[in-house]
């Protein structure tokens, strides 16, 4: 947990020196915790459960005495003669006298307590050097955000979309990925183990599920509760509803009052109850709660009861017109107080979450006669107009002056003349043509700044195999089954269009073309010189690892057969550049530059996905002669599974895995002999060596 700390002079004098009384200030959290440094005439020695702002520190008179366990964050300057310190700031000493004069920046002590679910994972805080160059103890995957709303059909995904925009509205884009959780789901899936927060909007839970909470809760999981029933026997609480109708309250708020939609409950809690009840906001009125934090002081979950509806919309809460417009007068200020909620209270990263607005697209190509060739291929489309699912792509000489993004969800032009001037472009074309060594893969490129999603934009484009769709950012990246992708700034994304014949080696073995395309990712990064030990692994069946813990990118496949040719569309999405939400391969060439002092070059998005396209298209090439028996050797150098035991969930029993058989699948050696498994339909739980089968939705 993050402290800052200010001090203030005492006038006293204590031999002679002024004492220093520092002051904690939670930074999330409104209340203060007041707490003193061991202070003596000679020295002032940090506790290690805090983290001390040394830029202020400059003006203290006294020594500091710094624990073992402290941590050196990155904007830290050091002298190296003054200060013991190896590649990541780890203190040498058991403790070391530190002259002020020669530190600026910020240390965090390292404590015994595990670090904060909504906290990202400071680089510097991974416990050691080796551990974090393994690719080990760092944030998995971006944080996940759950909602359940407890009811199946057409009523639970209007409802799930209004608390979904209204937490985009509160938080930093591309920092969270918001899920609904089924009611079946919620016991029966392992969705704690990356939960942030759950978010639960019903009329009731069920006595069965909130077994699974109270396990959320024990192991450190935050809950906001709007309006619903239930019962927590680790908070020893029963909340029950007085009234089932909903009716408008008043609320205070920042000495104003707020009309809000309210449903009365009653929170029983047995005399003898642990569980802590602070006040977060009453009622302008009856001086009522309304909104409270439940905590038991045994555990390091807690849940927030609300008994006003801050997550939904008016228009879905309103019973009539006077109602609606009521409730739309105070939408600002309902919005400020459920941003106010996560992040004062719930420890969220929030801030001005609006969504970017989408783009248009314009098309670049790696030479004049390869531009010319497909500007001749769409001309079978009427003005240029080619209809797709959902969308219309539009390809015209210049953007018309009515085209606003708003239209851009399904009418989306693309450029197709820029005046041979890309120097205003984000994507650089230039350094992605220096570096694109192929014969067809990524000649044709469309490129948008801000669009949806690229997996869907190639689907007409059967008949021009190798053209490449590229985005800066993306609003609904894909994985696979419902899982999103974030697609933040640095990230590479793209979606690729290969075709092949089916009579031929690939086409016969299709479940090969995601292991190549995993392949070439890593081989972009991995082949280059002075980069051959950098740990990026493979995850069967399509994810890209640093190390064994550490997710930094992942391919989806999606093919469709006509005529005797294969179409196969690659959608790519890699961290480049990205450090947040979890980490990116800039971030691990950093640190291998650090631990083997070296100066390894930062990759860029245009250098990395011609590298990968360049790789790619050889690795086909080999398959379409040898088959598997040339690429097999490779893709096991890098692949994390060889001889790892896991459990097969649907058989009920262990297993050993082999590698992959000869059309691509996953083979594992079971007490009935060999068997393999499709990667459609089966994802393998690492974090619990697990295979299980996929529940179609």
């Amino acid at each position: 947990m993050i402290w800052k700390v200010f001090y203030s002079r005492i006038n006293n004098l204590f031999n002679r020196q002024k004492t220093h009384v520092f002051r904690l200030i939670k930074t999330r959290v409104s209340p203060l915790v007041v707490e003193c440094l061991q202070i003596s005439s000679s020295s002032i020695k940090i506790n290690s459960t805090l983290a001390v702002d040394l830029s202020l520190s400059k003006q203290l008179k006294l020594p500091l005495l710094v624990p073992k366990e402290v941590f050196l964050l990155e904007n830290v300057a050091v002298d190296a003669e003054k200060v013991n310190l190896n590649h990541f700031g780890v203190l040498n000493e058991s403790v070391v006298d530190l002259d002020m004069e020669h530190i600026t920046g910020s240390i965090h002590a390292k404590t015994n307590e595990e670090p904060s679910l909504s906290q990202p994972v400071n680089k510097a805080d991974t416990g050691c050097q080796g551990k974090f160059l393994n690719g080990e103890g760092h944030q998995n995957k971006p944080p996940n955000i759950l909602v359940y709303t407890g009811e199946d059909g057409t009523s639970t995904c209007v409802k799930f979309n209004s608390i979904k925009e209204n937490l985009l509205l509160c938080l930093l884009p591309d920092q969270y990925v918001i899920y609904l959780l089924k009611p079946q789901e919620l016991t029966s899936s392992p969705w704690q183990d990356n939960a942030v927060l759950l978010v639960i909007s019903s009329s009731n839970v069920p006595l069965e599920i909130s077994e699974t909470l109270n396990s959320f809760i024990s192991k450190g999981g935050k809950i906001v509760n709007f309006c619903t029933e239930l019962k927590l026997s680790i908070l020893d609480i029963k909340i029950v509803a007085t009234s089932e109708k909903t009716h408008l309250s008043c609320m205070n708020y920042q000495g104003s009052v707020v009309k809000l939609m309210k449903k009365s409950l009653r929170l029983d809690m047995s005399d003898c109850s642990l569980t802590s009840c602070m006040l977060l906001f009453q009622c302008d009125s009856d001086r009522k709660s309304m909104i409270y934090k439940l905590q038991n002081p045994t555990t390091k979950g807690f849940m927030i009861l609300s008994q006003v509806h801050l997550e939904l919309d008016a228009l879905l809460l309103s019973s009539g017109e006077e109602e609606f417009k009521q409730l739309k007068q105070y939408n600002k200020e309902r919005l400020e107080i459920l941003q106010l909620l996560l992040s004062s209270y719930l420890d969220m990263l929030c801030g001005p979450g609006s969504q970017r607005s989408l783009t248009s697209g314009i098309l670049l190509a790696t030479s004049h006669e390869k531009l010319q060739e497909f500007l001749l291929s769409i001309k079978k489309f009427p003005q240029g107009k080619i209809p797709c699912s959902g969308f219309t792509l539009h390809f015209v000489d210049s953007l018309p002056d009515y085209w606003t993004p708003a239209l851009l969800a399904d009418k989306i032009p693309v450029c197709c003349k820029i005046n041979d001037n890309t120097a205003e472009l984000s994507f650089n074309l230039e350094r992605y043509r220096s570096y694109l060594q192929t014969k067809v893969l990524g000649q044709i490129i469309i490129y948008f700044d801000v669009v949806s999603t690229t997996m869907t934009l190639l689907e007409r484009f059967t008949n021009i195999n190798g053209i490449v769709a590229i985005s800066k950012y993306q609003t609904k990246g894909r994985g696979r089954g419902e899982n999103e992708w974030l697609g933040p700034e640095g990230c590479a994304m793209f979606t690729l269009h290969v075709s092949f014949p089916l009579k031929s080696q690939l086409g016969q073995n299709m479940s090969f073309i995601q292991h190549l395309a995993t392949l070439a990712i890593v081989q972009a990064v991995c082949d280059c010189p002075g980069y051959e030990d950098i740990n990026l692994k493979i995850k069967w069946p399509n994810d890209i690892y640093y190390g064994s813990n550490i997710k930094v990118g992942g391919v989806l496949v999606n093919s469709s057969l006509s005529e005797g040719i294969v179409s196969c569309f690659i959608g790519c999405g890699v961290n480049i550049k990205n450090s947040n939400p979890t980490t990116c391969i800039n971030d691990i060439i950093q640190f291998h530059s650090q631990a083997n002092d070296s100066q390894l070059e930062q990759l860029t998005v245009e250098k990395f996905i011609a590298q990968t396209l360049t790789r790619l298209e050889d690795l086909i090439s080999c398959f379409q002669i040898y088959g598997s028996s040339r690429i097999l050797p490779l893709y096991y150098s890098y692949w994390l599974h060889s001889g790892q035991e896991v459990w097969l969930e649907e058989s009920q029993e262990k297993a050993t895995i082999q590698g992959l058989d000869e059309h691509g699948f996953l083979r594992v050696k079971t007490s009935l002999g060999n068997v393999s498994f499709q990667p459609d339909g089966n994802s393998f739980d690492m974090m619990q060596n697990l295979i299980r089968h996929k529940k179609l939705p």
